[in-house]
């Protein structure tokens, strides 16, 4: 059985948990620029519960490197695998790119489920919106160090609109150095909750902390991801942190391993109180691909650093 099902993109607007949050390079650039990485891209992710295989996620590209699908199949015992689920992409425009969500029904086939659109300006994305059990909205703003605030808007919910509002903070070198996040768009000064980065001496995430604020009148850490690196600079492993009974407590981790590439060849997700795991095996083929340029950047405090032509939302690849 899977361990944890994958958020939907709703529920990623809006979900301010500090989850998971993985990365192999302090900025975006870094590892896409280099020669190996832009010549490599993902073909497929198996994703294995323990040691038994669950689920092949297969990415297909056009003959402009553009991603246009991911079909994700359910593999039975018998290793015969059954469709469930596929996004597809359709480039409108440069400035507007559409993605249709699907379900597959035994005996009727693929049926739409949701759809989103991203809108650009020059060549940044400013508006993403999206249509499930409500209709909502993200807008994006930005300053000379990158993304400077984002606004999510849900319409109708509960009768009443529903808003967040995240800031970015960066420190005076332009690297980030969190975000404030505040749950209503009435213009309030006080922060509901925000993140702090802590660097080590060669400027790497060492520490996420995640703060609330509660009756106490006090912030206070309810919790963080701790970092550790292999000497080349790649993350090695990830713990997650959630406070319980007045501690903070790990709860789960992360181990990576890379192809003599850089590319990212396994990560490993492991329930530290079942001792549980889940395992995603990447293949690649030769080509480019434009996954930087379809990310919604929700969350981006605690999504800040990417790994080369992934995303991880929660910890389940591919799911944005």
């Amino acid at each position: 059985m899977k361990l944890s099902k994958p958020l939907t993109e709703l529920l990623l607007a809006f979900s301010l948990l500090f989850t998971v949050v993985l990365l192999t390079d302090c900025k975006k650039d870094d590892s896409d620029d280099s020669p190996s990485n832009a010549e490599r891209r993902i073909k497929t992710i198996e994703v294995f519960t323990n040691d038994t295989l669950f689920m092949i996620k297969t990415v297909t590209y056009d003959d402009q490197n553009r991603l246009i699908e991911i079909v994700a199949d359910y593999i039975k015992p018998d290793n015969t695998p059954i469709p469930m689920t596929k996004k597809v992409f359709n480039y409108v425009s440069d400035q507007l790119i559409e993605s249709i969500y699907y379900g597959y029904i035994e005996n009727v086939g693929w049926q739409e489920d949701s759809r989103y659109t991203r809108k650009y300006m020059n060549g940044k994305l400013i508006e993403y919106c999206g249509n499930y059990t409500t209709d909502m909205k993200a807008f994006y703003s930005y300053n000379q160090y990158g993304l400077s605030k984002t606004k999510y808007l849900s319409l109708p919910f509960k009768d009443s609109d529903t808003c967040v509002i995240e800031e970015y903070l960066y420190d005076d070198h332009g690297l980030f150095a969190g975000a404030d996040f505040y749950f209503n768009c009435k213009g309030s000064d006080s922060a509901d909750r925000k993140i702090r980065y802590v660097r080590n001496e060669q400027q790497q995430i060492a520490e996420i902390q995640h703060y609330a604020w509660y009756w106490s009148g006090f912030w206070e850490m309810s919790a963080k991801l701790t970092f550790n690196y292999y000497q080349d600079g790649r993350i090695e492993e990830c713990t997650n942190y959630k406070f319980y009974s007045k501690n903070l407590s790990p709860i789960t981790k992360f181990n990576f391993e890379y192809n003599s590439d850089g590319t990212l060849k396994r990560l490993i997700f492991t329930e530290l109180y079942t001792g549980d795991t889940e395992t995603y095996i990447l293949s690649y083929e030769n080509g480019k691909g434009n996954f930087h340029e379809l990310r919604t950047l929700y969350n981006y405090a605690s999504y800040r650093y990417w790994m080369p032509d992934i995303n991880i939302s929660g910890h389940f690849p591919f799911y944005y």
